[in-house]
């Protein structure tokens, strides 16, 4: 026959296993969605994409020039420009001495 002591100890095992397992997925939930929400479109204005794409492209070459911006996104909502902002600016850069 098992003891009581052994069945009480048994049953806080499982309990503490419980909250471990439930904190982790609440925790691991949060992680998700945080990251998630993270990576949500956000306008930019023609000067905050350049400043971005400029970052980017120092890494292919230190000597790329910004050659021509384009914005686009009519099917994205927002303020489709009415405020200097859009989702998507295309960036095209140059660098001669790679040609």
């Amino acid at each position: 026959m098992i003891s009581k002591k052994k069945i009480q100890w048994m049953i806080l095992t499982v309990v503490i296993i419980l909250i471990v397992f439930i904190s982790y997925k609440y925790f691991f939930r949060e992680t998700i969605k945080n990251e998630a929400e993270s990576k949500v479109a956000t306008e930019l204005t023609m000067n905050e994409a350049i400043e971005i794409g400029r970052v980017k492209v120092k890494e292919w070459s230190k000597e790329a020039n910004l050659l021509k911006i384009i914005s686009q996104d009519e099917t994205m909502g927002g303020t489709r420009g009415e405020t200097g902002k859009r989702y998507i600016w295309n960036l095209y850069f140059s660098d001669p001495k790679k040609w």
